[in-house]
């Protein structure tokens, strides 16, 4: 019987030490055996591993996805231009991942730490690309003055540069997302902004007037061309038709000429009666003559 418990407690002890040695590393995350506070082995690759037993070795697990990180915004100052503004209040945010864990554990190890860090290293950068740009590289009503994701740019790759060799982070993106100005000068831009407008509102608004002249004129053109054309095309078929009654009255006339002379003077008194009409003939008038009627 003891025996029998002995085999079974042996037995349970392999078991537990089997099972805290097996652990399961996600295919989102980096694995990281320890020794006694020493890195033995990085692991970037989803599975089922082996370690030592514990407390001979440790298992840590590191995040493999992209964060997203917004710093504090940031005052930054600006080259003169026309004396409107000097500095503004910039709002931006970083996205990021962990991209060598092994030297991420041996300088930061904390989430927290790598914020502070990453905003750190990140004003110096900002400060450095901003402040050579004018106001109207942030705020402008004209499209081509804007210069923000170019910014944005410059400052994403002067950060992969410089902060993954040192906390093996790789920053993905770096983006303006906010742009403050101070309160004194926020009416002085206002102004700006509107004058600005209303002369591109003018200048289109004079572009649009120019092209209606410009449609009004070809359309009264092209009305009178319309116009002159139809005239000629009507006084083309009168004359076509005049031409053709005069045939058919000639051909009438050479067929019988006393009918067409009778109908001809039936014609006239058509034209010549009405109801109130008086006519005074002599007796020997053409159309009392014998045969007139």
């Amino acid at each position: 019987m003891k025996k029998i418990i002995v085999l079974i407690a042996v037995a349970t002890a392999v078991v537990l030490l089997l099972f805290s040695s097996l652990f399961i590393v996600r295919s989102d995350q980096f694995g990281m055996i320890t020794r006694f506070g020493k890195v033995m082995r990085t692991i970037d690759k989803g599975g089922l591993y082996f370690k030592l037993p514990y407390p001979v070795d440790q298992v840590l697990f590191i995040d493999k996805k992209k964060k997203v990180f917004q710093p504090s915004p940031l005052e930054v100052f600006l080259p003169d231009d026309q004396n409107i503004v000097k500095n503004i209040t910039m709002g931006y945010y970083i996205i990021w991942r962990i991209s060598n864990p092994l030297q991420y554990f041996e300088s930061l190890r904390d989430e927290n730490l790598a914020q502070v860090r990453l905003e750190n290293n990140l004003r110096a950068i900002v400060n450095n690309t901003v402040g050579e740009y004018s106001f109207s590289s942030f705020i402008s009503t004209n499209p081509e003055e804007l210069k923000t994701e170019q910014i944005a740019l410059r400052i994403t790759d002067e950060a992969q540069k410089n902060i993954l060799p040192k906390f093996g982070i790789t920053i993905e993106k770096v983006d303006i997302n906010r742009i403050i100005l101070p309160e004194q000068n926020k009416e002085k831009v206002f102004e700006r902004m509107v004058a600005e407008r209303s002369t591109i509102s003018n200048r289109y608004r004079a572009e649009g007037e120019e092209q209606a002249k410009i449609i009004i004129s070809e359309a009264n053109r092209e009305k009178s061309l319309l116009l002159s054309q139809a005239e000629m095309e009507a006084q083309k078929l009168i004359s076509e038709a005049e031409a053709e009654a005069a045939s058919i009255y000639a051909d009438a006339f050479n067929k019988n000429p006393e009918f067409y002379k009778f109908w001809r003077q039936l014609e006239s008194f058509e034209e010549s009666f009405n109801d109130n009409t008086t006519f005074i003939l002599s007796s020997d008038d053409p159309m009392l003559l014998e045969g007139a009627f």
